[in-house]
């Protein structure tokens, strides 16, 4: 209540003494900058750096008052230790500016921390851009394929997808296949069939899969089974193995040989 009075009343100097008093930084630094005392709030700033989350503030409030290097100072400084919101917020504001400047070397630095706190294979894919534009990724893979081994099973499939380490995408699938979206499971199947090393996997992939509809004892999933059993007959095809194909099949009626209405949909194949 006494800051909005003070505030009202222009009593600029006791604004500022209360709000040092009950350590309202950011209001402090804030009035400092709309007196013109931007200099006095920055080496308070560099002394006890605001949270991100004021931080993301006051940046917009030297912004506005057309305090753009000092927006920046505060903007790097506050970086490397925003989490959530007010990283995201940041860490676009440098890039939009670090875009404008054409200065890849500091893009790559914010999309690394931006990437340590939340991996993403966008963020992973944009990263190694740049780094390779640079000439600097030999220096940066170690710590990101770290963070990559640390990020979601999704990730990683993705990145040994993109490095066409096919091996590495199958034994991510085979460790974590329940916490991986059956797209993605997909994506790595498709690539598999197309390999005389792993395309027994991607049989058993598809199989897992149509599986999967089989149990549900629906037309509708018996027909999504047959389009699977379908592509294992094409993968056998592909790779000259007419003879695993009709193993196989016939295992397949011989387990499911109770379900009429599966073997009628499934028919000849």
């Amino acid at each position: 209540m006494l800051l909005k009075m003070y505030e009202r009343e222009g009593r600029h100097e006791e604004y500022l003494e209360l709000c040092a008093e009950h350590n309202r930084r950011l209001a402090l630094c804030e009035k400092l900058v709309s007196l013109g005392r931007e200099e006095e709030a920055m080496r308070l700033v560099r002394q006890h750096p605001l949270p991100s989350h004021d931080a993301w503030s006051f940046i917009e409030q030297l912004e506005h008052a057309g305090h753009e290097t000092l927006a920046h100072e505060v903007a790097e400084a506050a970086l490397p230790e925003a989490r959530g919101w007010p990283l995201d917020k940041i860490s676009d504001w440098l890039l939009r500016r670090y875009d404008q400047a054409v200065d890849r070397t500091k893009a790559v630095n914010v999309h690394l921390v931006r990437f340590r706190a939340h991996p993403t294979f966008t963020a992973y894919q944009e990263i190694a851009g740049l780094a390779r534009e640079l000439g600097t990724w030999e220096q940066i893979a170690p710590e990101l394929e770290a963070q990559v081994q640390r990020g979601h099973p999704s990730l990683q499939v993705q990145v040994a997808l993109s490095n066409d380490d096919l091996k590495q995408a199958i034994e991510v699938v085979e460790r974590s296949k329940r916490m991986l979206d059956e797209s993605l499971v997909k994506r790595v199947a498709n690539r598999a069939a197309e390999s005389a090393e792993h395309y027994r996997w991607a049989v058993t992939a598809y199989e897992r899969l149509a599986e999967k509809r089989i149990a549900g004892k629906r037309r509708h999933l018996y027909e999504g089974a047959r389009g699977y059993l379908s592509m294992i007959r094409d993968i056998y095809q592909q790779h000259n193995a007419p003879g695993e194909w009709e193993a196989f099949i016939a295992g397949v009626r011989q387990r499911h040989q109770g379900k009429h209405l599966f073997l009628e949909v499934i028919g000849r194949l």
